[in-house]
């Protein structure tokens, strides 16, 4: 994927075309990829192909860190936050 610089939205997630349709999606620092799946709209066997092309090779009762969460929230538009304790 080569950007267009001269578009103002080469920074944004794919998908979004300003600012504000970048999403936000409070999870905990341990979150599994079923509740991940959920709180992204998509199907868990999507989220553990995904993660599998990055090297972490996960189940779908398997607990995430956040950091991977992160990078996989902001792959289909979401920035995560992290949750309150």
């Amino acid at each position: 994927m080569n950007p267009d610089y001269n578009k103002r939205n080469f920074l944004l997630p794919a998908g979004c075309k300003d600012l504000i349709d970048t999403l936000y999606i409070n999870v905990p620092e341990e979150t599994t990829v079923a509740q991940l799946a959920e709180l992204l709209h998509q199907q868990p066997p999507k989220l553990i192909a995904d993660l599998f092309q990055t090297g972490v090779f996960a189940s779908v009762h398997q607990k995430l860190n956040f950091e991977t969460t992160s990078k996989l929230a902001q792959k289909y538009g979401y920035i995560a936050k992290r949750k309150a304790s």
